[in-house]
C-alpha cells in the first residue's frame, strides 16, 4: 500500500509543499494513521464564538451577563489535483483514509453463556458496542498547531463530516473500468477541543495563541515600546501605549 504521505516526486509543488510545510495533515485518535494533503486552499476560516448567559433584572438597563464558553471551529476546504494516473490513485486512496476516520471503533462480538445456564445449552450473543468516538487531530503549518512553547503538534477536535466532490469539468483518469477523478475537491468544520489554559492567574499563558506565532516582547510595567522596538513600524519614533485609557 502506497504510504499516507506519498506525493509524485516529478511534481514540483511536491517538492515546494514538504519545504514550506504547505500541509493538511489529518491523525486518526482511533488507529494513529495520518493521512497528508498539499494545501491547495479554497476556503478556510476560523470561528471564535463567546456564548453569554444574559438575565434581565427589573429595574436595570443592562441585563447582567454569565458567561458559558468559548468554541473553536475551523472551516477548510482544499484541491487535490493529480499530476498523473498514479498520483490520481494515491489520492482518491487518501481520500478514503480520511473518510474512514469518521467511523468509530466497536468492540468484536461475542458469544457467552448467561449466569445460571448449563455451559452449552444457551449462549447469545452480545451486539457490538462503541469504545472510541472518531476524534481526530488537525495541522496545518502554524495556523491550525498547538501554541504551547516548545510544542508543534496538531488540534484535538472531531469533524461534523466531509463533503466529496470531483471536479467533473477537468476530467478523470480510466483503468482497468475504474475512474479516479484528476482533481477532487474536500471541505469539511473542524471542532477544536481545548487542551490548553489560555490564561491562569490573569496572565496569558499562550502568548502566540492561537496561531503558535512567534511572541512579541510583553511589557507589564504600564511603560512605552517603541514600534522599532517591536520591529513592526521602520518610524523610530513611533510609540505604542501598552496600557489603555490615556
Amino acid at each position: 500500500m502506497i504510504p499516507n504521505y506519498y506525493f509524485n516526486s516529478s511534481d514540483k509543488s511536491s517538492e515546494y509543499a514538504t519545504r514550506t510545510r504547505a500541509l493538511l495533515e489529518f491523525k486518526s485518535m482511533i488507529s494513529g494513521v495520518s493521512v497528508i494533503f498539499k494545501a491547495f486552499l479554497t476556503d478556510f476560516s476560523q470561528n471564535f464564538a463567546s456564548t453569554w448567559n444574559a438575565e434581565n433584572v427589573f429595574g436595570r438597563m443592562d441585563p447582567i451577563p454569565t458567561f458559558d464558553n468559548t468554541k473553536r471551529t475551523i472551516s477548510v476546504g482544499w484541491d487535490i489535483p493529480s499530476y498523473d494516473i498514479t498520483d490520481a490513485k494515491n489520492n482518491l486512496h487518501k481520500c478514503s483514509v480520511l473518510v474512514q476516520m469518521l467511523y468509530p471503533n466497536y468492540s468484536a462480538t461475542q458469544n457467552y453463556t448467561p449466569q445460571g445456564q448449563d455451559e452449552g445449552s444457551f449462549s447469545a450473543t452480545l451486539a457490538n458496542s462503541l469504545t472510541k468516538p472518531p476524534l481526530l487531530k488537525l495541522k496545518f503549518a502554524n495556523l491550525i498547531s498547538t501554541s504551547t512553547p516548545g510544542t508543534d503538534d496538531g488540534l484535538l477536535g472531531w469533524v461534523d463530516g466531509i463533503n466529496w466532490q470531483p471536479k467533473l469539468d477537468e476530467g478523470m483518469f480510466a483503468h482497468n473500468g475504474k475512474f479516479y477523478p484528476k482533481v477532487i475537491s474536500l471541505s469539511c468544520t473542524f471542532n477544536v477541543l481545548h487542551q490548553e489554559n489560555l490564561v491562569l492567574n490573569n496572565q496569558s499563558k499562550l502568548p502566540g495563541f492561537p496561531f503558535n506565532s512567534d511572541a512579541l516582547p510583553v511589557v507589564d510595567d504600564g511603560s512605552t515600546v517603541t514600534a522599532n522596538d517591536l520591529g513592526l513600524l521602520a518610524n523610530p519614533n513611533s510609540t505604542v501605549k501598552t496600557t489603555m485609557g490615556d
